[in-house]
């Protein structure tokens, strides 16, 4: 009660539970009291704050748990707001984050450690120290329990109602089978037919499919089809997206080290017979026979010979004494046309072209070698008994000049001209044809024959 001649001060005030004034109704530094609550607030620069309460305690400015790890986010009271994570040692898991499919588990500090998804298939196992995702390919069963009665190697099985009975292990290499009545050890089983409306897949490495190969002819493992006088084929195809499909044969039972042949298509490319190796196996050259005899021969160097098992080029022919070694309607050879001025020393290439025609007039008289290339001699080239011809076709103008000179593989060698006598000069604002023969009749030894006409 306010004393006599005394003005009581009143606060601005309110009797509502749980009302807190608005910043609107309070000047700075002004006074606000929640009669029925205990609160007394004031306005702290735009912000209303609570000053004083009849609480029994003061506000809740700290939360803390047996060991540690959470405090609130802002000095409240009231409702707690808690930030922070709860450690191991207080019951939590110490961990802010998951992916889909972690498994959290115990390692060692405040808190869990966490161990991804495995793949699918994948089975849990430990590794002695914690969890860890193995594939069931690497996983060891134990023993199991062992059934009373059976040794080493004995198969269990069911003979009669609530009886066990033990077939013995077999010997090396026999099969289980049925006798029709009861599970048997057998050395060899016969398969009368084998019918399957699906694929038949292998699994493992080095497998074999083995039948009679060295009986009679009609005893050997074939392929058949089952179509009435039907026709017989079987595809070797690539798998999904491939475009390489292969057969293959070797020379050996063993192919890790062995020649190999094969017939294959390769990046839809083209389609190859080839001759190769696995390992350190032999090359061996590619036949082809008919009639029981070889008709043509490939050798390792890529030598390729019809009619003869030694070609001694990239294509050899050989006849027979009623038979021609090669017959053609025509032949293409290859020129080479350059406008070049012929003087000096001219080598010419006989792997390269037949015929070396040079179109700007001549400059000079002029030497000519002749040469397997320019890394090989002619010498190498050609064997004992064989002959090459060639053409160089020269273009002179008002003055005349003239091949004086020849060698082969830079030595000097004197031509036999046609008519016996060598020319000693060109023939003006024409194009004189030379043509020789060289004929190697030892080893590094020539005879050239030549001649010269002029096209004008």
């Amino acid at each position: 009660m306010a004393q006599t001649n005394f003005t009581p001060i009143q606060l601005y005030r309110s009797t509502t539970a749980l009302a807190v004034p608005l910043a609107a109704n309070l000047a700075a530094g002004e006074l606000a009291i929640n009669i029925t609550d205990g609160k007394l607030y004031y306005n702290d620069g735009g912000t209303v704050k609570l000053l004083a309460s009849n609480a029994t305690s003061a506000p809740v400015l700290s939360f803390q748990t047996s060991l540690g790890g959470l405090t609130p986010s802002t000095a409240t009271a009231g409702v707690v707001t808690l930030a922070g994570t709860l450690n191991t040692s207080s019951g939590g898991t110490g961990l802010t984050t998951f992916t889909a499919g972690d498994l959290p588990y115990y390692a060692t500090g405040t808190a869990l450690s966490k161990l991804g998804i495995g793949t699918n298939g994948q089975l849990l196992t430990s590794s002695g120290t914690a969890p860890q995702w193995t594939s069931g390919s690497s996983v060891t069963v134990g023993i199991a329990t062992n059934l009373a009665g059976g040794v080493a190697g004995s198969v269990p099985y069911q003979s009669g109602a609530s009886t066990t009975t033990f077939l013995g292990i077999g010997t090396a290499n026999q099969v289980l089978t049925s006798s029709g009545t009861a599970p048997q050890w057998s050395s060899a089983i016969t398969v009368t037919g084998l019918t399957d409306s699906g694929n038949l897949t292998f699994t493992g490495t080095g497998n074999r499919i083995t039948g009679l190969m060295n009986g009679t002819v009609l005893d050997r493992l074939a392929f058949q089809t089952s179509t009435t006088n039907g026709s017989t084929g079987f595809y070797v195809l690539p798998n999904g997206s491939g475009t390489v499909a292969e057969i293959r044969v070797s020379g050996a039972s063993d192919p890790t080290n062995a020649s190999t042949g094969a017939l294959s298509i390769v990046s839809g490319t083209d389609v190859r017979v080839q001759s190769f190796i696995s390992g350190t196996g032999t090359y061996l050259p590619l036949t082809f026979y008919t009639g029981g005899s070889e008709r043509y021969r490939t050798d390792i160097n890529g030598l390729t010979g019809f009619g003869t098992a030694s070609a001694a080029s990239m294509l050899q022919t050989a006849g027979s004494s009623s038979v021609s070694a090669l017959k053609t309607p025509n032949i293409a050879e290859v020129n080479t046309i350059s406008a070049t001025a012929a003087t000096g020393t001219i080598n010419y290439d006989v792997t390269t072209q037949s015929v070396l025609y040079y179109t700007t007039n001549a400059s000079g008289n002029f030497t000519v070698n002749f040469r397997g290339s320019s890394g090989t001699t002619l010498n190498t080239v050609m064997q004992t008994g064989e002959s090459i011809s060639a053409t160089f076709l020269v273009t002179n103008g008002a003055t005349a000049y003239y091949n004086s000179a020849v060698q082969v593989d830079g030595s000097s060698v004197t031509p036999k001209w046609q008519g016996g006598t060598a020319p000693t000069s060109g023939n003006a604002s024409s194009i004189d044809s030379y043509t020789y023969v060289i004929i190697k009749t030892g080893s590094a030894t020539f005879t050239v024959l030549a001649s010269v006409t002029k096209f004008a």
